[in-house]
Order: C-alpha cells, then sequence, then structure tokens
C-alpha cells in the first residue's frame, strides 16, 4: 500500500510539475500601436541581411509606439522591430536591406506591459505623394538570449486614422527640441562653424567622421552586439551597441585655430 502511496504521489508531482512549466511558458504579445507624434531627428537601429547593426538616419519620421504584453521575460532584453508593409503583404527594402525600425524593452516582472516608441521614415510608407487609408506593419518582438526560437511573436498590424494621437500643438516645440538638440547626424554644419569663427574669435570648431568608429555610429569594440545584449559589452552599456564617443552620430566636432595670418 505504501509503495501504491508514493508511486501516486510521485505521479501527480511530475503532473504538477509539468502544468507548471506549459504555464510558465514566456510569450510577448504586440497589443498595439499608435503614432504619438512626428519628428525631425532621431536615429533608426536597423540590421543587414548579414544580421550585423547599422544606424540610419530618420529625418521627417512618425514616432510610433509599440504596447507590448509579455509573460516570464522579467529581465530579459526584447527587440521590437517594425517593418512596413505593402498592400500585398510584401516588405520594403533599400541598398542596406529590409526596411525596419528596431527598439529595445526590458520587462520588470514576469507578467508586463512595456511600450518602446520607434521612428519609422514618412517616405517608408508615403510614396509619390500617394493617400493612404492605413499604414501596414510587421510586428516582432524577438530575445536574441533565447536558446530556441528568438522570434516570440509575429504580427500584421494596420494603423487606421482612430490610432493617431499627434497634438498638433506640442508639434513644432517638439520638432525644433529635436532638431536643436543634436538628435540627428550632422545636426550643426561645419560651414556654420567656421563662419561664426571670423566674427566671434580667433578659433572654430568643424565636424568630422568620428575617429573612434569611422563614422559608422556603432560600439567599435563589439561592432553593435551590444545592442541586442549590453551584457556583452561594458564600453556602450549605456547605450548598448552605441559608439559613446559620438553617441551614435557618426561624427564628432573638432576645434580649427585660425592663423593671424588670414587677416
Amino acid at each position: 500500500m505504501n509503495h501504491t502511496i508514493m508511486r501516486l504521489t510521485a505521479l501527480c508531482m511530475l503532473v504538477v510539475a509539468a502544468i507548471t512549466a506549459s504555464a510558465q511558458t514566456a510569450s510577448a504579445n504586440v497589443a498595439g500601436l499608435r503614432i504619438d507624434n512626428i519628428g525631425i531627428a532621431n536615429r533608426v537601429f536597423r540590421m543587414t541581411d548579414n544580421g550585423d547593426l547599422f544606424i540610419d538616419q530618420a529625418g521627417m519620421h512618425m514616432e510610433v509606439t509599440m504596447e507590448v504584453a509579455t509573460s516570464f521575460l522579467a529581465g530579459h532584453r526584447l527587440i521590437c522591430v517594425l517593418m512596413p508593409e505593402s498592400p500585398d503583404g510584401n516588405n520594403f527594402r533599400d541598398r542596406s536591406g529590409d526596411l525596419m525600425s528596431m527598439g529595445a524593452i526590458t520587462p520588470v516582472s514576469e507578467q508586463a506591459s512595456s511600450s518602446v516608441v520607434l521612428p519609422i521614415p514618412y517616405q517608408w510608407v508615403v510614396r509619390d505623394g500617394e493617400k493612404v487609408q492605413s499604414i501596414i506593419f510587421t510586428a516582432m518582438v524577438m530575445d536574441m538570449e533565447s536558446e530556441g526560437e528568438p522570434i516570440l511573436t509575429q504580427q500584421t498590424i494596420h494603423i487606421d486614422p482612430s490610432q493617431v494621437n499627434v497634438n498638433k500643438n506640442d508639434l513644432p516645440g517638439h520638432m525644433l527640441g529635436q532638431l536643436f538638440g543634436g538628435g540627428g547626424r550632422n545636426s550643426q554644419s561645419s560651414g556654420g562653424g567656421l563662419l561664426g569663427s571670423l566674427f566671434g574669435g580667433p578659433s572654430a570648431t568643424t565636424s568630422r567622421d568620428c575617429s573612434a568608429c569611422d563614422g559608422l555610429g556603432i560600439c567599435p569594440h563589439c561592432d553593435g552586439d551590444g545592442f541586442f545584449n549590453p551584457s556583452l559589452c561594458r564600453k556602450c552599456s549605456r547605450d548598448p551597441g552605441v559608439c559613446r564617443r559620438c553617441r551614435g552620430e557618426g561624427s564628432e566636432e573638432v576645434e580649427v585655430e585660425i592663423h593671424d595670418s588670414l587677416f
């Protein structure tokens, strides 16, 4: 009798363990997309066909907020991806690869709701001045540290006018803040710095390709791998995957001395 009870107890424990393991399966779901603002200077994280990270410039862009619901992924760095899609279900490409915008979230609890703002360049979705009734995106959430399939979810989502929440009253200030806040590459031309110096003193500043990353904006120590897994590189831990010298701008300012003989 004791052996029977022990076997039943062991069987029950196995069943409970199986149910618990099943209940704690990691998952992610894109709960929604909305357009919250319009921007003019921001960086876009993209990936080449070979899986290498690179930084593009968004120019005039929409700021799309992706809402993500996750289960049992606390502490994981998840990569969120938005790719504009044509009505026939194809993704767009350019010479660098698929058009995509990537950002990262790190859920703080086992059942979490997180959000990330992803810039989508205006020309990615509006071509030749066409008017669109809705914008179609492929939305993905990836766990690059996963030992199995990294894509946790892949969904097709339509954004219609009801999901556009741009506050027109705040728009000018927001765009100017980005423009003059150093958010875009080459936001201050070298010519302007030199002209200003002619009337303001014996020195000036000009810009050149960043000497650390050769103008790529990517961390030269990890080649951008820190973006996907910040633990791989301490050099860019504050801004994963990004060159800490130029902060992703790809350029740096240098001081130019103007010789007295010019005058």
